[in-house]
């Protein structure tokens, strides 16, 4: 999708790209919060804390070391120097059914994740070009 020259239009007038993943269990830093992959690369995580709603928090990649902000599906729009990061609330030391058979409707804390979807719709609401135009650094590699 990312390669559809027919969306470079939409493309270039993006201010930022949310990927959400793998966001139906609590997360390792409790309820109503997230972790963004590749907060290091750019400002996006700080300018939504600041105007995020009712305690929803964006916390660093835990699982920096594994690459994930490059190994996602953001991944071909960073290529188009789009901010895109990953959130998600995956707790990788206590996952035991990710890709396999017992991964089941189960698990889902809905509760929660109806908390996240609801808190991040609010918060995107408060969001303008005034307060809110996220920024690659310097270690971003394209």
């Amino acid at each position: 999708m990312s390669e559809d020259k027919n969306l470079d239009k939409i493309y270039n007038n993006l201010t930022a790209l949310f990927n959400f993943e793998m966001v139906a269990t609590e997360s390792e830093f409790g309820k109503n919060a997230v972790f963004m992959t590749g907060d290091e690369f750019s400002d996006l995580d700080e300018l939504f804390n600041k105007n995020a709603v009712n305690g929803l928090k964006i916390n660093p990649d835990p699982y920096a070391s594994e690459q994930l902000f490059y190994r996602s599906d953001n991944v071909n729009f960073v290529k188009k120097k789009i901010i895109a990061h990953s959130i998600s609330t995956a707790d990788m030391s206590k996952i035991k059914h990710y890709h396999q058979v017992n991964d089941d409707v189960n698990i889902v804390d809905f509760d929660n994740m109806t908390q996240l979807i609801n808190n991040f719709g609010k918060t995107l609401e408060k969001l303008s070009p005034k307060n809110f135009t996220p920024k690659y650094n310097d270690k971003v590699q394209y």
